[in-house]
């Protein structure tokens, strides 16, 4: 259990205190009552009040206003819930032979439900905002790291003798290769500004990368084959850039002893990506 806001149990539990400590130290200034039975009584009525509100946001605000939109279901389970709770009010006022007028009565549940569900919306505000800071830094941690990957003086040096190399040796395959390393290039620094990608828009990103690399080895073969257009799943950038970084570094090395010839990547079973 993670010692944080986003816990709902921790983040509870501090606001309940927190209200009750405020209502119980007013209370007991301004009526003249036994301290313990004052604080049993608050209790009882704190926690009732308390778990109307927990209602209210989790299992009516939170499903039925903010994410499935269905307004009249919220409006009539908005009207039990509070309704639930006047009918108690009455009763215990009738108990405890104590004479409120059922106006006060409804303008005390106006007033706790507009506080409750303001606290909710304020909370709500606070997660999104927490959940865009981790989102951007998470991306732009991926971002500096690929930029570093793409500064590697090895990575450099290689590309820029193989180009050399081939300025010399076949110049008319020059621009061909340029144009296809700066869309290597292209593709890793505009896929960090995205969380999620097309499937179809990764595997494009391999078959460019080992595209590239058949320029540099006659060990290295591509043969394209696809089942439906990918389009249908998205996925996180980068997903399969080291299976084919690492298919590469096999197929234009020496290979080791029972490598296959062919490599399927990726299949689909049940919204399943999985290698074989």
């Amino acid at each position: 259990m993670r010692l944080s806001y986003e816990n709902i149990w921790i983040r509870n539990c501090i606001i309940y205190v927190f209200l009750f400590s405020i209502i119980y130290i007013a209370n007991y200034t301004t009526e003249d009552k036994d301290p313990l039975y004052m604080f049993v009584e608050l209790i009882v009525v704190f926690t009732f009040v308390y778990g109307l509100v927990l209602v209210n946001n989790l299992f009516l605000i939170r499903p039925f206003l903010l994410y499935q939109k269905k307004y009249n279901l919220f409006f009539i389970g908005f009207a039990l819930l509070w309704s639930f709770f006047l009918v108690v009010a009455k009763i215990t006022h009738y108990i405890m032979e104590e004479t409120i007028s059922i106006f006060n009565d409804i303008m005390g549940i106006i007033m706790i439900s507009l506080i409750g569900s303001g606290i909710y919306f304020i909370h709500q505000w606070i997660l999104q905002n927490i959940f865009k800071t981790q989102i951007k830094l998470l991306n732009t941690e991926a971002e500096l790291s690929l930029l570093k990957q793409q500064m590697n003086p090895h990575f450099l040096l290689n590309a820029m003798n193989n180009l050399y190399g081939d300025a010399l040796m076949a110049p008319e395959t020059l621009p061909d290769k340029i144009l296809k390393l700066s869309e290597l290039l292209r593709y890793q620094i505009e896929a960090t500004k995205k969380d999620f990608i097309s499937l179809s828009e990764e595997m494009h990103f391999i078959e460019q990368y080992l595209g590239y690399h058949t320029y540099r080895s006659h060990n290295l073969s591509v043969k394209e084959e696809h089942n439906g257009s990918g389009n249908d799943l998205k996925v996180p950038p980068f997903i399969f850039y080291a299976f084919g970084r690492k298919c590469r570094e096999i197929y234009t090395g020496n290979r080791p002893a029972g490598y296959p010839d062919i490599l399927d990547f990726p299949k689909k079973s049940h919204d399943i990506l999985y290698y074989e």
